[in-house]
């Protein structure tokens, strides 16, 4: 089990990063490779003597066939157990990539239903109860995860309805279905940005957000523990 004082460490370096950048409104020519490389190395900065900030990190505890969890942006770990997950946007801070990145890969909700068929994901990617129960187990053991989205503008975001799905492209190899109703957000049609990042902290994660356009920066806690 995680030590409660390490995982606070953590999000103290996360947390600092965030007032730091939204402070400055930090601007990024890209998010890959520049925005994460500098998240990357200011993290590296700040963590204690004995935890290590990596990018592009794949969960070893799960079977490469689960692509949906094969790789997040930033991950912090003490040896080889990931105290931190978080999965990072530039300019795409939209509900569609909240959606995917908080209630799939961090919080492995596969109940999300098929646009077109009206299966559930799991049931789409034929995912056996043992697979989606692996999933859902290597992710509870992860103390520390969240979104950290920068919107660069020109338009506002935060506040503007979008569709509450999420989806994964063709180009990845999937067949069939590819869009998905959000199970977080039913039966709701469409939700702001800002209502998700509150939905996603309802079910546990951390939402740090801010905007190169005048929008409000927000940090949303968990209201309970993910799991």
């Amino acid at each position: 089990m995680t030590d409660p004082a390490e995982s606070g460490q953590v999000l103290e370096a996360l947390r600092t990063i965030w007032r730091e950048w939204s402070g400055r409104f930090l601007k990024f020519p890209g998010e890959r490779p520049v925005m994460h490389n500098t998240f990357h190395e200011r993290l590296q900065q700040l963590l204690p003597s004995g935890l290590s900030a990596t990018a592009e990190y794949r969960p070893r505890a799960l079977a490469s066939r689960l692509s949906a969890w094969s790789r997040y942006d930033i991950a912090v770990l003490d040896g080889g157990s990931p105290v931190a997950l978080l999965e990072m946007a530039l300019g795409d801070t939209n509900v569609p990539h909240a959606l995917h990145n908080g209630e799939l890969k961090l919080l492995g909700n596969c109940l999300g239903r098929g646009v077109s068929g009206g299966g559930t994901y799991a049931t789409a990617r034929a995912l056996s109860a043992e697979d989606v129960a692996a999933v859902r187990t290597t992710l509870d053991q992860v103390p520390v995860r969240g979104l950290f989205f920068v919107n660069p503008g020109p338009r506002e975001v935060l506040n503007r309805p979008d569709k509450a799905m999420w989806w994964e492209t063709k180009a990845k190899g999937f067949q069939g279905e590819t869009k998905f109703r959000s199970a977080l957000l039913a039966p709701r049609q469409q939700a702001t940005l800002l209502e998700t990042f509150q939905a996603l902290s309802a079910a546990g994660l951390w939402c740090w957000f801010y905007s190169l356009c005048g929008e409000k920066a927000v940090e949303l806690e968990p209201t309970r523990r993910a799991g």
